[in-house]
């Protein structure tokens, strides 16, 4: 079984289970999204469901999608109109020009070397840029954070997926403390706003202290 190929190919009816919350993680950060904005650019944009409850909320928004996988872009330009597909990592080539950066899910992909430079460029080149991703909270470790969300999971998969499934985690998942987040972007100027927690995921935005 190639869980990576299967993950893409059922990626709506996944990640709820896989995520506690997700579908209220996608509001909450859909909602944060100023209403003046007339485009969003998300990144690691999935099929698309943060983008759309956006689009929902703000009809006629400009939507830059960037992904590398050429299925879930397709199926995201299914579910958007004004839609500006980018199918290229995320830090391959210019940022698209959106007046808000978002993310869900993505950015634990990063790699520890340069991720800091890579999320103070996404907060440098937006008015706002709004992340909902894991994270590690006071006194969590790594394998805390594989442990509840494997618990999660065993309420919808066997014990083959679920072996699969944290064998790709550990292989591919790089978790950041919410304390190095808040100090990145603090020190880099930005204000941190939080909007939603719950262990070990969170919403949070990033704005210019002058906005």
């Amino acid at each position: 079984m190639n869980l990576q190929e299967y993950f893409y190919d059922h990626y709506d009816s996944l990640m709820p289970k896989m995520c506690d919350g997700y579908e209220s993680f996608l509001d909450v950060a859909a909602g944060v999204v100023p209403s003046g904005v007339r485009s969003v650019a998300e990144f690691g944009i999935g099929t698309g469901n943060l983008s759309q409850r956006i689009q929902g909320r703000i009809p006629g928004i400009e939507i830059y999608g960037v992904d590398k996988n050429e299925k879930t872009l397709a199926i995201s330009a299914s579910k958007l109109s004004n839609f500006h597909p980018y199918c290229r990592d995320f830090f391959d080539g210019d940022f698209p020009p959106a007046d808000c950066f978002v993310t869900s899910l993505a950015m634990h992909h990063l790699s520890t070397g340069n991720r800091r430079s890579q999320l103070l460029s996404l907060a440098e080149s937006s008015n706002v840029f709004v992340n909902f991703d894991f994270a590690l909270f006071d006194g969590r470790t790594y394998d805390d954070v594989i442990v509840s969300s494997m618990r999660h999971c065993a309420k919808s998969f066997g014990t083959e997926q679920l072996a699969l499934i944290e064998r790709e985690m550990r292989a591919n998942d790089n978790y950041m403390s919410l304390a190095e987040q808040v100090e990145l972007f603090e020190s880099g100027g930005f204000e941190f706003r939080i909007h939603e927690v719950r262990d070990p995921f969170i919403v949070y935005s990033v704005v210019s202290k002058n906005s």
